[in-house]
């Protein structure tokens, strides 16, 4: 077990990393994840379409689709990192973890049989 010491440093470490990402509002998580929105999107679209990008607005055989701030969900990342923060007895490297891979746990393949069922 960690020390009195040690958790209350964990504790306020991380609490401290929340609020400083806190203060300044979304700007941050929209700064990054708008840029992860729009160009998979675009690329995607010009695959099939021939899309042109114009800032935040993909356009579309002459039809602009704006990715506007709801799309980006930065408030949704937001949410997920004080989750993640606010989790005690979480080693740093599995916060990171945590934060930039996301899936589903690994179940062992059960072998599950259908009732058979007679009418």
């Amino acid at each position: 077990m960690k020390s009195l010491k040690k958790r209350i440093t964990d504790v306020f470490l991380r609490y401290t990393i929340m609020l400083l990402l806190a203060i300044p509002g979304l700007w941050i998580f929209y700064t990054i994840f708008t840029p992860l929105t729009v160009y998979p999107i675009y690329f995607l679209l010009n695959l099939f379409f021939g899309a042109t990008l114009s800032g935040n607005i993909v356009l579309v055989n002459n039809l602009p689709i704006e990715i506007i701030g709801a799309c980006v969900a930065a408030s949704a990342y937001y949410l997920l990192l004080i989750l993640n923060l606010s989790t005690p007895n979480i080693v740093l490297k599995t916060h990171a973890f945590i934060a930039f891979v996301v899936r589903a746990p690994n179940h062992e393949k059960t072998n599950v049989t259908r009732p058979i069922v007679t009418r």
